[in-house]
């Protein structure tokens, strides 16, 4: 014991101590049993002391232990926080690599579709030039206006880098460039704001050029007051894109979706989810297309 206090650390002085005080009220405990020390008032005051203090040091001991374990606890916790901030600060910067990385790709991506519909738009324009058949230059022409229909799309959509967009906003460009185009014919949307997916978008932006196109060329010949009215409202789990004209609508006796303008249309429809259309004359021409969409927001238009 004398060793230990001499040559032991300050973490085992209360453990030498107790020991020590152990060591000699068990020693004159066994000593007064044998007759060696006296059964004196002395004595017994002295083992009941002893054992007061073995106590108590033990109970030092105990709460340096606790203390030590609280400290650890403590210095082990912080080596996780710190372990955990710098293993988010690699994902992180892991991701904004990535992300960097996808804009880059999706920049060259969009630059390079934006290159070739201009490609083809040229071409189909050259190719024109050297046509007489007015069938032929009227079929290029619908070509070419439904490249720049989704020219116009492309640039409006993709530039943004998004994977879902509004399609009441979406709609609404779509109505302004269009208006732009044509200041006579009068165009009112009543929109809900739906959020989509990207391809949804466009093939719904493709339906309405076609829709449009087929107004513009078909209902419109004898119409004073030319107007379309563009409804997006919510349909159960879904939407219901609605379009109409003032137009001379479709002969009942032909029926609807007959040309060219129209098949696309129907053609588009099916790429939809779980999309269905129908037609209708009601003064004028009434389209009605059904889809499911997953996901729509809660503000109104």
């Amino acid at each position: 014991v004398v060793y230990i206090l001499a040559k032991g650390s300050r973490k085992t002085l209360p453990y030498t101590i107790a020991l020590g005080i152990y060591l000699i009220s068990n020693s004159n405990l066994a000593l007064a049993m044998a007759g060696l020390l006296p059964s004196s008032r002395v004595v017994i005051d002295a083992n009941v002391i002893g054992a007061l203090i073995e106590t108590l040091m033990f109970s030092i001991i105990l709460a340096n232990r606790l203390g030590e374990l609280k400290q650890a606890t403590i210095t082990m916790q912080e080596t996780i926080i710190r372990m955990q901030e710098e293993q988010n600060r690699l994902l992180s910067e892991k991701v904004a690599e990535q992300t960097k990385s996808l804009k880059v790709l999706f920049k060259e991506l969009h630059h390079r579709v934006k290159n070739n519909l201009q490609f083809i738009q040229t071409f189909l324009w050259l190719k024109k030039k050297r046509l007489h058949d007015p069938e032929g230059i009227e079929a290029l022409e619908s070509t070419e206006r439904r490249l720049h229909t989704i020219s116009f799309m492309h640039e409006m959509l993709y530039s943004g880098q998004e994977t879902q967009v509004n399609l009441k906003t979406y709609i609404e460009k779509f109505v302004t460039h269009f208006s732009a185009e044509y200041p006579s014919i009068r165009i009112d949307l009543k929109a809900v704001s739906f959020q989509v997916a990207l391809d949804t978008a466009v093939t719904l932006g493709l339906i309405l050029n076609e829709l449009m196109t087929n107004s513009i060329k078909h209902a419109f010949v004898q119409t004073n007051e030319p107007r379309i009215t563009i409804r997006i409202t919510p349909d159960g789990d879904g939407l219901l894109f609605v379009y109409e004209d003032n137009g001379s609508g479709f002969d009942p006796e032909v029926g609807a979706g007959s040309g060219l303008g129209n098949m696309l249309i129907r053609e588009l429809v099916k790429h939809l989810p779980e999309g269905v259309c129908s037609y209708e004359n009601r003064e004028g021409t009434t389209i009605r297309v059904k889809l499911k969409c997953e996901k729509k927001e809660a503000a109104h238009g």
